[in-house]
C-alpha cells in the first residue's frame, strides 16, 4: 500500500478495516466526520461529550497501532448503535 499517494481518509479507512475490521469502521467514520466539521466549520453540533470521544478514540487508536505493529487484527466495538460522545446514531 503506497500511503504517500492516497488521501488521509482513504489510508485511515484501509488501516481501520485491516486491523480493526468493520466493527472499527463505524466509530472511525463518525469521529472523522466530527473532525471534518470542526476543521471546516469551526464547530461540531453533534458532540455531547469530548471526554467520551477522547476515551473511545484512545481505545481505537491504541488497538490500531497494536494491530499495525504486530500485524494482527484486534477487536473493536461500541455498545449498540450509539457512538460514545455523539448525539445521533450513525
Amino acid at each position: 500500500m503506497n500511503l504517500k499517494r492516497q488521501s488521509i481518509r482513504t489510508v485511515c479507512n484501509s488501516l481501520v478495516l485491516n486491523y480493526l475490521g468493520p466493527e472499527g469502521k463505524k466509530p472511525f467514520d463518525a469521529y472523522y466526520a466530527v473532525r471534518s466539521t470542526l476543521l471546516h466549520e469551526g464547530q461540531s453540533k453533534i458532540v455531547t461529550s469530548f471526554v467520551e470521544v477522547a476515551y473511545t478514540l484512545d481505545l481505537l487508536v491504541s488497538r490500531l497501532l497494536l494491530g499495525h505493529i504486530y500485524n494482527q487484527r484486534y477487536k473493536f466495538s461500541v455498545n449498540g448503535e450509539n457512538i460514545p460522545g455523539l448525539t445521533k446514531k450513525i
